[in-house]
């Protein structure tokens, strides 16, 4: 099943939905992977920011400079 797009909106409606420490770091950390699979950069940097801002003690907060390096890179 190749719907990344799909997959983005899915992601985003999960981390609105019920926000709480454990699922909500995940979940965006998911959308802006996806996001940045399908150009939609400045999304996923925010979304990476918010990991970082909002939940820097969730495991994907050890991830989000690498991804944010990343995506940087694909947005030159």
């Amino acid at each position: 099943m190749n719907q990344p797009d799909e997959a983005f909106e899915y992601y985003q409606k999960a981390f609105k939905h019920n926000e709480n420490i454990y699922t909500t770091p995940k979940y965006l950390f998911k959308a802006a992977l996806i996001g940045s699979e399908i150009g939609k950069y400045k999304p996923a940097i925010n979304f990476l920011n918010r990991i970082k801002d909002e939940f820097p003690d969730s495991y994907e907060s050890s991830l989000v400079e690498v991804q944010l390096g990343r995506i940087e890179n694909l947005n030159n």
